[in-house]
């Protein structure tokens, strides 16, 4: 589960989650210690989940993550995400990921 307000909220959530081989669904967990505040967690897991060994899969899950981490510092830090940053936004053919 991961705390992610800023680059949750970005447009390119998603795409970027796409870009990077993960997927993720929103959950919900009490914010403060009276539990009357709600904030997003976000489940991120792999996409792709047959036809890759174990070691791939968790690989892909640490890297992307890392990378989300990276993102979500620099909203922090008022920065935007550059346009080319990770091949966001390339055809699959031309992702990391290779053709699919």
């Amino acid at each position: 589960m991961m705390r992610i307000p800023l680059l949750s909220a970005h447009p390119r959530f998603e795409p970027i989650c796409r870009s990077l081989g993960l997927q993720a669904r929103c959950g919900f967990a009490p914010s403060s210690s009276t539990g009357s505040e709600v904030a997003a967690l976000w489940d991120v897991s792999n996409r792709i989940r047959l036809g890759t060994s174990e070691v791939d899969l968790v690989n892909v899950v640490i890297h992307g993550c890392g990378k989300i981490v990276t993102m979500e510092k620099a909203l922090e830090r008022g920065e935007d995400l550059p346009q080319d940053s990770l091949g966001i936004g390339c055809t699959q053919s031309t992702s990391f990921f290779g053709p699919r």
